[in-house]
């Protein structure tokens, strides 16, 4: 039990009281013109193309089905050129087994080559597939 001996001290453990509580929720805080970042995660945005048998064998199923398991924004989309285009957005430590996963693909896919690029962040609500 602690115990304070004047409105000051009161204030003082009222203060510390607040910051512990604003540290667990893991939010920015701003206090007289000091941020204070609690682990605080960062959001990342990548565009991934991926090459090889990805059409035809639901690649964008398995695809949108593996974002929402890891809580990933963004789309998927078939190409022109027989690839797929994503772009994901994200904590950075959920992309890259994101990224590893598109390596290997939906069962019946096989994939020849994974192009990664970071882009600018975005913000979407949700993972979808993209249709033409």
């Amino acid at each position: 039990m602690i115990l304070v001996n004047s409105a000051n001290g009161l204030f003082f453990l009222v203060n510390i009281l607040f910051l512990w509580m604003i540290n667990r929720l893991h939010k920015p805080f701003k206090f007289s013109n000091i941020a204070i970042f609690t682990n605080s995660k960062m959001i990342r945005s990548y565009a991934i193309t991926v090459s090889g048998k990805v059409q035809g064998v639901f690649f964008r199923k398995f695809t949108k089905e593996k974002a929402i398991e890891l809580g990933l924004n963004g789309f998927v989309r078939n190409q022109n050129d027989g690839s797929v285009y994503i772009e994901a957005t994200g904590e950075e430590n959920v992309l890259d087994p994101f990224i590893q996963w598109c390596h290997d693909g939906s069962p019946l896919s096989v994939v020849k080559d994974v192009t990664v690029k970071e882009i600018s962040t975005k913000h979407q609500q949700s993972f979808r597939i993209q249709y033409f």
